[in-house]
């Protein structure tokens, strides 16, 4: 069996243009749910994201190896205890990677309006704070729940290897894979037609499908291994 798978300021109580229709609450302020009515975490005051680049890619290099920690974890080996085990460390990933399948879902909405030419003036004010928002709180490792996804032990027998790269291919796609595509569309958000970051774009969303297809057939073989039915992971498809 297969596996199943898938604000910037404003004024206070006036939903914010790129999120009409999500269900937030707050009026676009951060502390309340995203598009799709998915949690945002609150954020202050902070230095413009492309500035700290250097240092989430230099944290990204040094964190990234510990995705394949595995610990001695006791587990049973009878069918049933092992697809428990399974689910809730599925159950964790998708927890973990939950915040940048929301900022991937705002920073599309955006580019499609760049695409078509429909950003509003009031849209392209507030884009720049969303598409930072989602690169420091989403897809980087500023988000403690990907520091924790790449920190993520693993139990040390026979489903240990298949969660291993199931998680690997999860990080992949939030870091490096979706960060970039926020970078790009924060490019193209001042220059729409500058090739280099349209050229970019496309080659980064063919390797998000990439990990996260790599993910699924891990989750799919794991889920036949184990005959029993395992939880989605909850990464978000892009499609230009």
């Amino acid at each position: 069996m297969t596996s199943t798978d898938t604000n910037p300021t404003g004024t206070p109580g006036t939903p914010s243009p790129l999120r009409t229709g999500r269900g937030d609450p707050t009026g676009g302020n951060g502390n309340g749910p995203g598009y799709g009515g998915r949690p945002r975490r609150p954020s202050g005051a902070r230095p413009p994201f492309w500035r700290r680049r250097p240092f989430l890619l230099g944290v990204g290099v040094v964190l990234v190896v510990g995705v394949a920690v595995v610990t001695d974890i006791p587990l049973s080996s009878t069918p049933a205890t092992r697809i428990t085990d399974a689910t809730a460390t599925l159950k964790v990933i998708a927890a973990d990677v939950a915040d940048c399948s929301a900022a991937l879902d705002d920073t599309m909405t955006i580019y499609q309006k760049i695409a078509a030419g429909t950003l509003t003036k009031a849209q392209r004010a507030e884009s720049p704070g969303i598409l930072a928002q989602d690169a420091a709180n989403g897809c980087s490792y500023t988000n403690q729940n990907i520091v924790d996804l790449a920190s993520l032990g693993l139990p040390q027998v026979s489903i240990g290897k298949n969660l291993s790269h199931i998680a690997g291919r999860a990080l992949a796609w939030a870091d490096p894979d979706g960060l970039k595509i926020i970078y790009d569309v924060t490019t193209l958000l001042q220059h729409p037609h500058q090739a280099k970051a349209n050229a970019d774009l496309r080659a980064q969303v063919r390797q998000l499908m990439v990990d996260r297809n790599a993910a699924l057939a891990d989750e799919h073989q794991l889920a036949t291994e184990l005959g029993g039915r395992l939880p989605s992971l909850g990464m978000q498809a892009i499609h230009l």
